[in-house]
């Protein structure tokens, strides 16, 4: 009778986790080649790409707006290893990138004019990247946002920065200048190392 009241326990228990995870996973919704979540906000958030990765894009532009709704968000991991993605262009409404999500592309130059918050590695190993523009409003580069990223050459900081996380530019090998911003209170562990080509990093008076 123990042994049976422990099993009814158990299933108990293992029914009402999947009952409330269940609840807590947002609907996913398909438009085109995209999937999005709703926010809280009620805004989007593109979470996937169903794209035949053997079709090659020269750039992928990510809209403004899908079904109505205003995209704000690009989800964790939404197109991790789309290595047909060459350019990227994100709409002026886009101002939060999830982890991994452009990672393993094979994007040539990044354009974060707009946004201004960008979860770990998000960008990790884009091999072809050689130019970043950030926003002046852009205030900490995350955990390995910009690792592996084999030939980057130089990457000026704007005046906003205020945190460098830990391999945030970790393994990128042909990075020769860094310009580091007054602001900047916080440079965490390993943020540079492996960086084999670093000739200057360029601190304030």
């Amino acid at each position: 009778m123990k042994k049976l009241y422990t099993f009814m326990l158990s299933l108990l228990l293992i029914l009402g986790l999947a009952y409330a995870l269940a609840e807590k996973a947002p609907t996913v919704y398909t438009s085109g080649e995209f999937q999005y979540i709703l926010l809280e906000d009620g805004t989007a958030e593109i979470t996937g790409w169903l794209h035949n990765e053997a079709i090659l894009v020269r750039k992928l532009t990510i809209p403004g707006t899908i079904d109505h709704y205003t995209v704000t968000s690009i989800g964790d991991y939404a197109f991790e290893w789309c290595t047909s993605i060459e350019a990227l262009a994100l709409p002026e409404s886009v101002d939060s990138v999830g982890a991994y999500a452009f990672s393993h592309c094979s994007i040539k130059s990044l354009d974060l004019s707009n946004v201004s918050n960008v979860s770990e590695d998000a960008f990790k190993d884009l091999e072809f990247v050689q130019k970043i523009v950030l926003p002046g409003s852009f205030k900490h580069i995350s955990a390995g946002m910009f690792a592996y990223l084999i030939n980057l050459e130089e990457i000026v900081l704007p005046e906003g920065i205020e945190s460098i996380g830990e391999r945030a530019f970790s393994n990128c090998v042909s990075l020769k200048s860094v310009t580091v911003p007054e602001g900047v209170k916080s440079i965490g562990d390993y943020a540079f190392e492996e960086c084999k080509s670093l000739e200057s990093v360029i601190f304030p008076n």
